[in-house]
């Protein structure tokens, strides 16, 4: 019977482009945001 104690799993593995949209332009490993990509994450604002 061990007497550590338990961990939780390690979260999955998730590809980048799993991840979800921000709207604030990050750079990530392909670079900045398009504008189209901006606008849907800004919800269609500026």
């Amino acid at each position: 019977m061990p007497t550590e104690p338990t961990t939780a799993a390690p979260p999955p593995n998730r590809p980048a482009w799993n991840a979800p949209t921000v709207a604030n332009p990050q750079v990530g490993r392909v670079g900045w945001l398009t504008p189209a990509q901006t606008w849907r994450a800004n919800g269609g604002k500026w």
